[in-house]
């Protein structure tokens, strides 16, 4: 008996950006920030560029966010970036116990060299 465990084409979420979302993997084109509304990069996913973003512009749930290279995330637990706050940076990050879920603001920003 054979079991199929291979993705297909559907499970793939291409992006006009150029980057691609699928079960637990990113695939970064020039993003700065990938959210998901599951822990581990799962479930629905949102692309970032950088800039600030309030409750209205992000998912009602954010369990995990994938920070690409040279970037870093502030999250907030408040709208209109309030609350508590914790900063993020490098490569794949899973929310905290303290926003896990709660995340309702957050800025995304380049990281500049010294």
């Amino acid at each position: 008996m054979e079991t199929e465990s291979a993705l297909h084409a559907s499970d793939f979420r291409f992006h006009e950006s150029g980057s691609i979302t699928t079960k637990g993997f990113v695939f970064l084109g020039a993003d700065a920030c990938v959210l998901f509304t599951e822990p581990e990069f799962g479930g629905d996913s949102q692309i970032l560029e950088p800039g600030d973003y309030t409750s209205s512009s992000i998912p009602g749930s954010v369990r995990s966010v994938f920070i690409g290279a040279g970037f870093q995330v502030t999250l907030f637990a408040g709208d209109n970036f309030s609350g508590y706050s914790t900063v993020v940076c490098g490569n794949g990050i899973r929310v905290g116990q303290h926003l896990d879920g709660g995340v309702s603001s957050l800025k995304v920003e380049a990281i500049q060299d010294a």
